[in-house]
Protein backbone atom coordinates (compact mmCIF):
# COMPACT_ATOMS: atom_id res chain seq x y z
CA UNK A 1 0.00 0.00 0.00
CA UNK A 2 1.15 3.70 -0.66
CA UNK A 3 2.67 6.08 1.89
CA UNK A 4 0.04 8.40 1.98
CA UNK A 5 0.90 12.03 3.29
CA UNK A 6 -0.13 13.63 6.04
CA UNK A 7 -3.18 15.78 5.71
CA UNK A 8 -3.71 18.68 7.90
CA UNK A 9 -7.74 19.31 9.10
CA UNK A 10 -8.93 23.00 8.69
CA UNK A 11 -9.74 24.41 12.53
CA UNK A 12 -7.15 21.66 14.03
CA UNK A 13 -5.34 24.62 14.75
CA UNK A 14 -7.71 27.52 15.46
CA UNK A 15 -6.71 30.48 13.37
CA UNK A 16 -4.96 28.85 10.81
CA UNK A 17 -6.23 27.29 7.11
CA UNK A 18 -5.14 23.98 6.17
CA UNK A 19 -3.25 25.82 3.36
CA UNK A 20 -1.13 27.46 6.07
CA UNK A 21 -1.05 23.88 8.23
CA UNK A 22 0.30 22.28 5.17
CA UNK A 23 2.97 25.12 4.62
CA UNK A 24 3.82 24.34 8.43
CA UNK A 25 4.08 20.94 7.83
CA UNK A 26 6.49 21.41 5.19
CA UNK A 27 8.59 23.59 6.87
CA UNK A 28 8.82 21.07 10.26
CA UNK A 29 9.72 18.22 7.40
CA UNK A 30 12.47 20.11 6.12
CA UNK A 31 13.85 21.04 9.64
CA UNK A 32 13.86 17.80 10.78
CA UNK A 33 15.74 17.19 7.50
CA UNK A 34 18.11 19.48 8.10
CA UNK A 35 19.37 17.59 11.85
CA UNK A 36 22.96 16.88 11.48
CA UNK A 37 23.40 14.08 13.89
CA UNK A 38 25.41 15.07 16.82
CA UNK A 39 29.17 13.55 16.83
CA UNK A 40 29.67 11.12 20.17
CA UNK A 41 33.01 10.79 21.70
CA UNK A 42 34.64 8.76 24.51
CA UNK A 43 38.05 8.30 25.38
CA UNK A 44 39.89 5.05 25.73
CA UNK A 45 43.03 5.31 28.35
CA UNK A 46 46.08 3.21 28.51
CA UNK A 47 45.78 -0.08 29.49
CA UNK A 48 49.63 -0.55 30.20
CA UNK A 49 50.45 -0.60 33.66
CA UNK A 50 54.56 -0.99 33.33
CA UNK A 51 55.87 2.54 33.97
CA UNK A 52 52.70 4.59 34.13
CA UNK A 53 51.08 7.19 35.97
CA UNK A 54 47.94 9.26 35.71
CA UNK A 55 49.59 10.87 32.52
CA UNK A 56 50.15 7.93 30.89
CA UNK A 57 52.41 5.20 30.13
CA UNK A 58 55.96 5.93 29.34
CA UNK A 59 57.28 5.29 25.76
CA UNK A 60 60.67 6.84 25.94
CA UNK A 61 62.96 3.78 25.01
CA UNK A 62 63.39 0.88 22.73
CA UNK A 63 60.47 -2.15 23.69
CA UNK A 64 58.60 0.41 25.47
CA UNK A 65 54.84 -0.12 24.03
CA UNK A 66 51.62 1.44 25.29
CA UNK A 67 48.21 -0.41 24.34
CA UNK A 68 44.90 0.90 24.26
CA UNK A 69 41.71 -0.97 23.45
CA UNK A 70 37.43 0.23 22.89
CA UNK A 71 34.31 -1.44 21.95
CA UNK A 72 32.94 0.11 18.94
CA UNK A 73 29.70 1.55 20.31
CA UNK A 74 26.17 0.19 19.39
CA UNK A 75 25.42 3.55 18.01
CA UNK A 76 28.20 3.93 15.37
CA UNK A 77 27.42 4.50 12.16
CA UNK A 78 30.57 6.30 10.53
CA UNK A 79 34.15 7.35 12.01
CA UNK A 80 34.62 10.91 12.56
CA UNK A 81 38.21 10.54 13.78
CA UNK A 82 40.40 8.77 15.85
CA UNK A 83 43.19 10.74 17.98
CA UNK A 84 45.98 9.55 19.94
CA UNK A 85 46.41 11.68 22.70
CA UNK A 86 50.25 11.87 23.39
CA UNK A 87 52.36 14.26 26.08
CA UNK A 88 55.61 14.80 25.06
CA UNK A 89 58.25 14.30 27.80
CA UNK A 90 60.68 17.08 25.42
CA UNK A 91 60.13 19.93 23.16
CA UNK A 92 61.08 19.04 19.26
CA UNK A 93 60.77 19.35 15.53
CA UNK A 94 58.84 16.53 15.41
CA UNK A 95 58.57 13.06 17.10
CA UNK A 96 58.39 9.17 15.70
CA UNK A 97 56.09 6.28 17.24
CA UNK A 98 55.32 3.37 15.55
CA UNK A 99 51.53 2.67 15.75
CA UNK A 100 49.47 -0.44 14.64
CA UNK A 101 45.56 -0.91 14.70
CA UNK A 102 43.54 -4.38 15.31
CA UNK A 103 40.14 -4.75 15.43
CA UNK A 104 37.65 -7.70 14.76
CA UNK A 105 34.19 -8.82 16.00
CA UNK A 106 34.94 -9.71 19.62
CA UNK A 107 32.27 -12.36 19.56
CA UNK A 108 31.94 -12.87 15.95
CA UNK A 109 34.18 -15.82 15.13
CA UNK A 110 37.00 -13.64 13.51
CA UNK A 111 40.75 -13.29 14.52
CA UNK A 112 41.55 -10.80 17.18
CA UNK A 113 43.69 -8.92 13.96
CA UNK A 114 41.85 -9.71 10.78
CA UNK A 115 42.41 -6.27 10.11
CA UNK A 116 45.43 -4.81 11.11
CA UNK A 117 47.36 -1.38 9.55
CA UNK A 118 50.49 0.02 10.63
CA UNK A 119 52.69 3.01 10.75
CA UNK A 120 56.26 1.90 10.87
CA UNK A 121 57.16 5.35 11.67
CA UNK A 122 54.36 7.89 12.14
CA UNK A 123 55.58 11.70 12.69
CA UNK A 124 53.11 13.28 15.07
CA UNK A 125 54.64 16.74 14.45
CA UNK A 126 56.38 19.33 16.50
CA UNK A 127 56.27 19.16 20.40
CA UNK A 128 56.53 21.15 23.20
CA UNK A 129 57.55 19.61 26.50
CA UNK A 130 54.33 18.65 28.87
CA UNK A 131 51.65 19.97 26.32
CA UNK A 132 49.26 17.41 24.99
CA UNK A 133 49.04 16.83 21.48
CA UNK A 134 46.20 15.51 19.82
CA UNK A 135 47.28 13.24 16.46
CA UNK A 136 44.91 11.83 13.93
CA UNK A 137 45.27 8.29 13.62
CA UNK A 138 42.28 7.91 11.86
CA UNK A 139 43.96 6.71 8.21
CA UNK A 140 44.98 3.57 10.48
CA UNK A 141 41.52 2.05 10.24
CA UNK A 142 40.08 1.00 7.49
CA UNK A 143 36.22 2.55 7.81
CA UNK A 144 34.32 0.13 5.52
CA UNK A 145 35.84 -2.70 7.63
CA UNK A 146 34.80 -1.50 11.07
CA UNK A 147 31.74 -2.24 12.55
CA UNK A 148 29.29 -2.07 15.63
CA UNK A 149 30.90 -4.51 18.10
CA UNK A 150 34.14 -4.43 16.60
CA UNK A 151 37.15 -4.85 19.18
CA UNK A 152 39.84 -2.44 18.85
CA UNK A 153 43.29 -2.28 19.73
CA UNK A 154 45.50 0.74 18.96
CA UNK A 155 49.19 0.09 19.84
CA UNK A 156 51.65 3.24 20.20
CA UNK A 157 55.65 1.90 20.04
CA UNK A 158 58.68 4.07 20.65
CA UNK A 159 60.14 4.07 17.44
CA UNK A 160 64.35 3.20 18.04
CA UNK A 161 65.47 3.81 15.06
CA UNK A 162 63.95 7.41 14.52
CA UNK A 163 64.86 10.56 16.51
CA UNK A 164 64.42 10.56 20.10
CA UNK A 165 60.80 10.23 20.92
CA UNK A 166 59.71 10.26 24.72
CA UNK A 167 56.84 10.67 26.05
CA UNK A 168 53.94 9.52 27.70
CA UNK A 169 51.00 7.78 26.29
CA UNK A 170 47.52 9.06 27.41
CA UNK A 171 44.84 7.37 25.07
CA UNK A 172 42.62 7.66 22.50
CA UNK A 173 40.18 9.77 21.38
CA UNK A 174 36.83 7.98 19.41
CA UNK A 175 34.89 10.43 17.61
CA UNK A 176 31.53 9.14 15.52
CA UNK A 177 28.36 9.56 14.72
Amino acid sequence: MPYAPTVFIEGAAPGLSAVEMNKLGTQHAQAVADITPATKEFFAPCLYHIEADYRGREVNGAGDKSFMRLLVPHDFSSLTSIEAIILPDGTGASMHFQIITEWAAYNGGEDYNVHTETAAARDIGATVINQYVAHDISDLVNVAALAVGDLLIVQINYNATAIVSNARISGIRFRYS
